[in-house]
């Protein structure tokens, strides 16, 4: 359940499973495909949280001789992996959840899927254009759908491997990509330039950009993993917790310690052409692909590194919430409610906020990321209380099954 907010409210059409289904059968089946299912409200919850965690991200102010902010330490690569991991949780309930859609049903969703993908692209980057300098992970996002499509009909095992896989090559894939000559990283691309510079474009979405897919599909992928088993069960959401938390800490402290203790820090000075003191804010903030210079890089772990260590610490604190929220939701769902509606339209509210980001705010500051954030959460109680699903969630949504009927029709 990520920007887009696929969720299992919307399920696709049913269609017939193949040439030796029985009609009473693809009958039953497309009664259940139909039928209106309960939000999961834990999900929602987590979302919502995602995204008051990136408007706090941008919003807040940077301090550089004091450090950054505590919001920044905890939010900063984490809530977009939230939201990541999210997206995969939602591609995996909205393909059958514990049992996979085969057959037309699976065609029909890597057709509505990738829709998606292709849309938010498009969007995403059109939306840029509007305001250039301003990270945004929506065309990134729309290419997480695009490899997404691709993964649905995986089985789950294949997919867990495929994750431990990813955590490791992607990074290393990410950082011999950096020694190309002739592409450079764009902060926020932009509609025009897919034109003008379209190998550079799609270079820096799936390479070396703020949010590349080779590392950040990971989290598509575990979330595809999460969303097969039954993550409604008091016990798995215990263990999402526990397990998620673990890795989150146990990955922070090793690389704490092998960069520290074990002679990488000496080593990522000598190869890094860099100013002492440039070198130590990378490591300790971090912010962006890691230099690559030096393979003892990839034992960094911070904000957007795109390393082993941080995808790691990323996708740990990622399910750790999802365990929460879901735990939450249980004894706090009426109180938590605003978050969930926030949660349930995150599309909409984060297309306002990139929007909002061009507002001059330098004289408000923190009361700014106040007001953004109470704004966020009123406009999504009352829009969801009065009228329901988001504007733009329901846009989506939408064309998204259109083009999945028209390509792949039910007879």
């Amino acid at each position: 359940m990520g920007i887009t907010n696929i969720s299992s409210t919307e399920p696709e059409e049913a269609g017939h499973e193949g040439p030796g289904e029985s009609p009473t059968h693809a009958k039953h089946a497309r009664a259940i495909d139909l039928k209106p299912q309960k939000r999961i409200e834990g999900l929602d919850i987590a979302r919502g949280f995602a995204l008051l965690g990136m408007i706090t991200v941008h919003l807040i102010p940077w301090d550089v001789e004091i450090g950054v902010s505590v919001f920044h330490d905890l939010f900063a690569g984490r809530a977009a992996a939230l939201f990541t991991l999210l997206a995969g949780i939602s591609l995996a309930l909205i393909t059958g959840g514990s049992t996979p859609h085969t057959g037309k049903r699976l065609r029909r969703d890597r057709v509505a899927v990738a829709t998606r993908g292709l849309i938010l692209l498009v969007f995403g980057l059109a939306l840029n254009s509007l305001a250039p300098g301003d990270i945004s992970i929506l065309p990134y996002y729309g290419v997480f759908f695009l490899v997404g499509s691709l993964f649905i009909g995986l089985r789950t095992r294949t997919l867990a491997v495929l994750t431990g896989i990813l955590i490791v090559a992607g990074p290393a894939v990410v950082h011999m990509a950096l020694w190309a000559e002739g592409f450079d990283s764009v902060r926020s691309s932009t509609l025009p330039e897919l034109f003008t510079s379209p190998l550079n474009t799609v270079y820096s979405l799936v390479f070396i950009g703020f949010y590349p897919a080779a590392t950040w599909i990971t989290f598509v992928a575990l979330g595809i993993v999460l969303g097969r088993i039954d993550v409604q069960d008091l016990s798995v959401q215990i263990k999402l917790m526990f397990f998620g938390g673990l890795t989150a800490v146990c990955s922070a402290l090793a690389s704490e310690v092998i960069v520290y203790h074990f002679g990488v820090l000496d080593r990522i000075i000598e190869a890094t052409p860099w100013e002492y003191s440039d070198i130590m804010f990378a490591l300790d903030y971090g912010g962006e692909t890691v230099p690559g210079y030096s393979w003892w890089w990839l034992m960094v772990d911070n904000p957007h590194n795109n390393t082993p260590f941080s995808l790691l610490d990323a996708g740990g604190s990622a399910v750790f919430m999802v365990g929460l929220s879901l735990l939450a939701s249980r004894v706090l769902a009426r109180e938590l409610s605003p978050i969930a509606a926030a949660g349930s339209m995150t599309f909409t509210l984060y297309t306002a906020h990139l929007l909002a980001l061009k507002i001059d705010h330098s004289e408000l500051q923190i009361m700014w990321v106040c007001i953004n954030i109470a704004v966020a959460i009123a406009f999504a109680y009352f829009w969801k209380k009065y009228i329901g699903q988001g504007p733009l969630e329901r846009l989506i949504s939408s064309a998204s099954k259109s083009a999945a009927r028209a390509v792949v029709p039910r007879v």
